[in-house]
């Protein structure tokens, strides 16, 4: 999918990481908003002048994803195996990291009790808020307007992240236990309250960088634009890729 509506994500959107983190207000960001203060609103105003630049093209504002949202997985000890869709590629095969228990092998604990045999389904997907990010952000620099070049750089980060969770609230509908309809983006949502869990190559859980390119493999998320470099990080910065698990069980937790 490409070029997706950015107003149709803002709503997925951590105001509070965005306008609060990045952009430096102290405060409850939803708070100071229904309050009208003048620093919030402006700096609101900003977030939805870039997003209209972005829907007409002009500050390189862009989101692809690249979804697949059917593969059966069968787990045994501290490995998951995924295999593609049409069953005819080979085996492909990520070790995670953690000792042989269930209290920190991250994919035991997600299926519960594991037994060999035992198949469910994952889905993968990489998104990301466009290529010319950088190139924005530099000229908004030379032109002497730091904020701008701050803030588009900013709002690209929590766009991919508003779209991942989009992407992970589409697989649950799919997957048959969508969100009840008093699920709310500042309550349940951001704190992940919902069924399954969407894991990430890099972080505590998936410490192992590597396992990206395995990922890449399966998704081949370059024809959005997406690329590894060296270190196996994502270019453009402003892009997710995840693992999602269906399970009831699953948790999210940190490997030693």
């Amino acid at each position: 999918m490409r070029d997706i509506d950015l107003h149709h994500i803002m709503p997925y959107v951590n105001e509070q990481m965005l306008i609060g983190h990045h952009l430096g207000l102290k405060g409850k960001i939803k708070t100071l908003l229904a309050e009208k203060h003048p620093k919030a609103l402006e700096l609101k105003q900003l977030v939805t002048d870039l997003l209209n630049e972005g829907r007409e093209k002009k500050t390189g504002l862009r989101q692809h994803l690249c979804i697949n949202s059917s593969l059966p997985v069968q787990t045994e000890m501290i490995c998951i195996f995924m295999i593609p869709k049409s069953l005819t590629a080979s085996l492909k095969r990520s070790n995670f990291q953690g000792r042989r228990s269930s209290r920190t092998a991250p994919f035991l604990i997600m299926y519960g009790k594991v037994m060999k045999t035992r198949k469910d389904y994952i889905a993968l997907f990489a998104v990301t808020a466009g290529a010319r990010i950088r190139e924005v952000a530099q000229q908004f620099k030379q032109e002497g307007d730091y904020l701008k070049m701050h803030a588009v750089q900013a709002l690209a980060l929590e766009l991919a992240e508003g779209l991942a969770e989009r992407a992970h609230q589409v697989i649950r509908d799919k997957w048959g236990f969508p969100d009840p309809v008093d699920f709310t983006m500042d309550g349940k949502r951001f704190q992940a309250k919902y069924q399954g869990q969407r894991y990430s190559f890099g972080y505590p859980a998936c410490p192992n960088l590597e396992d990206q390119e395995k990922l890449f493999k399966l998704l081949q998320p370059e024809k959005i634009g997406i690329h590894l470099t060296e270190g196996f990080m994502m270019e453009p910065e402003a892009s997710v890729s995840a693992i999602v698990v269906s399970h009831p069980d699953a948790r999210y937790f940190n490997v030693h």
